[in-house]
């Protein structure tokens, strides 16, 4: 959206930094669905049928990300999470390099010429990053603390 946007205030975001703060990435994407299933959790009846409780926050993902304009690493996210949540519904364990590399072929399948979009480039490529070496990362911060375990596994595993 940044064609509709004033070229000053473009400037002036870029200038400061904060257009990396206000775009909408992957991460805000990972952290709906956290919050989504912890409040729709709460709910008996959701907890009773967990396949519900997927479709319900599978619909509300794409909702978002299409509202959100479908970018590179929104997309990504979406069917990344689409996949483990799905793989949920039939008692499958997620495992984050298949959905990632089944997000990847979906998205080429769909359009090869996204392959060529640095958006693209660069959410997969800090996506491999993340999987090689959170791991490791985690091994030098051990830590007790229940919530920044927590965290830790939302926002790098």
């Amino acid at each position: 959206y940044r064609l509709d946007m004033d070229r000053e205030l473009v400037q002036q975001y870029a200038a400061t930094g904060v257009a990396h703060i206000i775009a909408i990435s992957g991460l805000h994407l990972g952290l709906l669905m956290q919050a989504l299933m912890f409040l729709f959790g709460l709910f008996r009846y959701m907890k009773d049928n967990p396949r519900v409780l997927s479709f319900i926050v599978i619909i509300i993902l794409w909702v978002f990300t299409l509202v959100t304009g479908a970018g590179p690493s929104v997309l990504r996210a979406a069917l990344m999470f689409t996949v483990l949540l799905l793989g949920k519904v039939i008692g499958r364990e997620g495992n984050s390099w298949n959905s990632l590399a089944a997000s990847a072929f979906m998205i080429l399948l769909i359009s090869p010429r996204m392959l060529f979009d640095v958006g693209f480039q660069l959410s997969y490529s800090a996506m491999v990053s993340l999987f090689m070496f959170s791991r490791r990362i985690e091994s030098l911060l051990k830590t007790d603390n229940i919530i920044l375990k927590y965290f830790w596994a939302v926002f790098f595993c």
